[in-house]
């Protein structure tokens, strides 16, 4: 059937529906790469997004649980944005999906909402060095609280120690 008019028809409309998605795959791309030129403050969007992954220490990579599934999605993503944007006859293929789309736009999505794997992985570790920082039990609202236990029992504040020694630095100019 391939002579009747109804079957050109048919396969113009794939095609047509082909370039449709490529068209809408390209522009959620663009706007997940605007946002993430952005959010780094860089010419690279999604492939700095990409490096600050692989830079993570792999320790850090596994507080989120999804860190390897993103970047492997978003290296795919890349690859078929760089295919229909340099390899010709890739605009008559089908190259990517409806699922690649909804996934862009889930993801802009996800770093609009601070979730994305990089900003998780920054609030965990910011947390844990909060931790740190502050003694168990202890109110970061009342550093004065806050006592270095020498184990004699008369030892001041950490605060107090703290604002007696800039007193310090001060009065002996």
């Amino acid at each position: 059937m391939y002579g009747t008019g109804s079957t050109l028809h048919l396969v113009f409309e794939t095609e047509t529906d082909m370039y449709n998605i490529n068209i809408a795959f390209l522009e959620e791309y663009k706007k997940l790469d605007a946002l993430c030129k952005d959010m780094f403050g860089g010419m690279d969007g999604v492939s700095e997004y990409i490096r600050q992954i692989e830079a993570l220490p792999e320790s850090e990579k596994m507080l989120c649980r999804d860190t390897k599934a993103v970047y492997d999605r978003l290296k795919n993503l890349r690859w078929i944005r760089n295919c229909l944007a340099h390899e010709i006859g890739t605009w008559d293929e089908e190259i990517c999906t409806e699922a690649d789309i909804e996934w862009l736009k889930n993801f802009c999505d996800r770093i609009l909402a601070i979730n994305d794997p990089l900003a998780f992985i920054c609030k965990v570790k910011r947390a844990r060095e909060s931790d740190r920082k502050t003694p168990a039990g202890s109110s970061r609202n009342m550093p004065e609280k806050v006592v270095a236990d020498s184990g004699d029992g008369n030892r001041a504040s950490l605060w107090s120690r703290f604002v007696g020694k800039l007193k310090n630095i001060f009065t002996k100019r």
